[in-house]
């Protein structure tokens, strides 16, 4: 496996480098027996068209200037693991992390549309985001000895439900003064996400809905989630 890992690179240098000759040949010359490279291929080439729309956009907005006349920069990371934040801390002396967390059992319920139909992998998705959210604190945990007053954790719940509070308190993290126009445009941003806040509604505990309590009480006890939710204050 290791081994198959090291060659990663080596395969994305070959796709990068197919399409780069595709761009000036106009022909595509593909090993139809090299399913692996194919796949390297069709990830390389969607990735590619998407720097290519992250720029035009860029370009349409004028991001880059608008970044450039403030001081604070604010960066959304998806997936990236608290093991590799070390090397960002290290790298920007003034840097706040702000790791943002969710009922992994109402996540999991989102990712698959709230299908009764998919129980059972929702039972091991959940088991599985567990295991990685337990893994990432722990880390933060350990970098918090090392670097205090970095990382803050937030709550999406928190802030659905006390938005103004959740938001002074980030502000606060980020040693930024809160004015009060930021504080409307959070709101509103909260409000117009889809069934929140909606009068008569508890789009925070859809997903209960959806799911027999057996599967529930399941992934609840389970040793991968249970200190986690205990942690994180899910009930």
């Amino acid at each position: 496996m290791n081994a198959e890992i090291a060659r990663c690179e080596e395969y994305s240098q070959m796709a990068r480098d197919l399409i780069a000759n595709q761009k000036s040949t106009g022909a595509l010359y593909l090993n139809q027996n090299m399913d692996k490279l194919k796949s390297f291929y069709k990830k390389e080439k969607c990735m590619q068209d998407l720097f290519k729309t992250v720029d035009e956009c860029m370009e349409k907005f004028k991001v880059e200037d608008k970044c450039h006349s403030t001081s604070l920069r604010a960066i959304k990371v998806l997936r990236l693991k608290m093991m590799n934040m070390e090397l960002f801390v290290k790298s920007i002396p003034d840097m706040q992390v702000v790791v943002y967390t969710r009922d992994p059992r109402a996540t999991t319920a989102s990712r698959q549309g709230y299908r009764s139909s998919t129980s059972d992998r929702w039972r091991q998705d959940v088991i599985d985001l567990c295991a990685e959210m337990k893994y990432d604190l722990e880390a933060m945990d350990y970098l918090e000895k090392i670097y205090p007053g970095v990382f803050l954790l937030v709550r999406y719940e928190d802030l659905v439900e006390d938005t103004d509070a959740i938001v002074t308190k980030l502000f606060d993290h980020a040693k930024t003064p809160l004015r009060e126009e930021n504080l409307q445009f959070m709101e509103e941003m909260v409000r117009n996400q889809e069934g929140v806040k909606t009068e008569g509604s508890d789009p925070l505990g859809k997903w209960r809905t959806v799911y027999d309590v057996s599967d529930v009480d399941f992934v609840t006890e389970h040793p991968e989630c249970k200190t986690l939710l205990q942690r994180l204050d899910y009930t």
